[in-house]
């Protein structure tokens, strides 16, 4: 499956609408991203992709927001997503392993759960801080090798036709070291629900959760119940978010300042 075809959904800008105006903000990359940055600022995306990220970040800062993706329809959704809310995001289809950009250009350039699908990320990554200006910040995002539960598992159920590696937090920590002093490190992600989404078809299609069919109507049709168990779920996970060291999560995450 190609990017192009991944985004390729009538209803998505929809959906991507609603997403900003509820859970993105609350999500903890938007969090991070905004400790670094303040009015005026020049933000990069790096990988875009529908443009949710970085849409959100225009939306609720005065910064100047640029996007790039390698991907055609991911630039287009990620324009009309723009277009559609008023941000006035630059957005831009390129190689991530070449910038058109000036060095020094950006004052927060972040690549959340990119690198990972980059063959020569060590190029991508060289990059990033070459246009992120001196004092700047580089936040970059990566699946968890820690946790073969999460990525790696999705990637041997689904086997997607893309790229999908992962990292061991003291190797994405090297990565950045060699470019910029390390701030900080923090995890995201305590379990990955779409594996349970599979797992549950798989189950279906061998008819093992038969016998709970009749519990699983009850709430889709009870529709205050199941949102009272998505509060609940939600509670217990962001406890468990706290709780959790960085490196146990399904994702993790550095920030770095170049010097």
């Amino acid at each position: 499956m190609s990017w192009d075809k991944k985004y390729s959904d009538d209803r998505l800008k929809a959906r991507l609408i609603s997403a900003i105006d509820s859970y993105i903000p609350n999500l903890k990359i938007i969090k991070i991203i905004e400790r670094y940055i303040k009015n005026g600022d020049y933000i990069l995306e790096v990988g875009c992709g529908t443009g949710r990220l970085i849409n959100c970040l225009a939306k609720r800062n005065k910064i100047f927001a640029f996007g790039v993706d390698m991907s055609v329809k991911s630039i287009e959704i990620s324009r009309d997503l723009s277009s559609s809310i008023e941000t006035k995001c630059n957005l831009v289809r390129c190689d991530i392993k070449k910038l058109p950009f000036k060095d020094g250009s950006f004052s927060v350039v972040f690549a959340d759960s990119v690198i990972e699908h980059v063959k020569n990320y060590e190029d991508a990554i060289s990059e990033i801080v070459r246009v992120t200006k001196t004092g700047g910040y580089v936040i970059i995002t990566v699946p968890n090798r820690l946790r073969p539960d999460g990525w790696d598992l999705y990637k041997y159920l689904k086997k997607p036709e893309y790229l999908q590696l992962s990292f061991y937090p003291k190797e994405l920590k090297q990565l950045l070291h060699k470019m910029a002093e390390i701030e900080t490190m923090f995890g995201d992600g305590i379990v990955l629900i779409r594996n349970f989404k599979i797992l549950m078809e798989y189950l279906n299609r061998k008819r093992v959760t038969k016998k709970y069919d009749n519990k699983i109507m009850y709430m889709h049709k009870t529709r205050v119940n199941a949102s009272y168990i998505l509060k609940i779920k939600r509670f217990l996970f962001n406890i468990a978010d706290r709780i959790l060291p960085y490196w146990l999560h399904v994702n993790i995450g550095i920030v770095g300042r170049k010097i």
